[in-house]
């Protein structure tokens, strides 16, 4: 598996795509290497979390309230088949949508 993330510290990504940047959501500029110390703290404090039932029960809490696709249309390419539904949550071990 292959996890990554992007982070647009100044540049808002072209016209046709919904992005922004941390200068134009908080007026702020952020060295790179500052930014990769933040995350890195962050994730050492939410992997900590992963040791105990109460810490895994508050980080699915906390991955839950920053959903954007809750309520939405989603869409999920699989090597197999794509499913198509509305995503109505995420239960202990996966995303969970309805499908349409």
């Amino acid at each position: 598996m292959v996890v990554g993330i992007g982070v647009n510290l100044t540049y808002d990504g072209p016209e046709d795509v919904a992005a922004t940047s941390v200068l134009a959501q908080t007026g702020l500029t952020i060295a790179p290497r500052a930014l990769l110390d933040i995350l890195l703290e962050e994730i050492d404090v939410r992997r900590a979390l992963l040791n105990d039932v109460d810490g895994r029960l508050a980080l699915r809490e906390e991955y839950v309230i920053a959903l954007a696709t809750l309520g939405q249309h989603v869409r999920v390419e699989q090597s197999d088949e794509t499913v198509q539904g509305i995503a109505v949550g995420v239960d202990e071990e996966r995303s969970v949508a309805r499908r349409r």
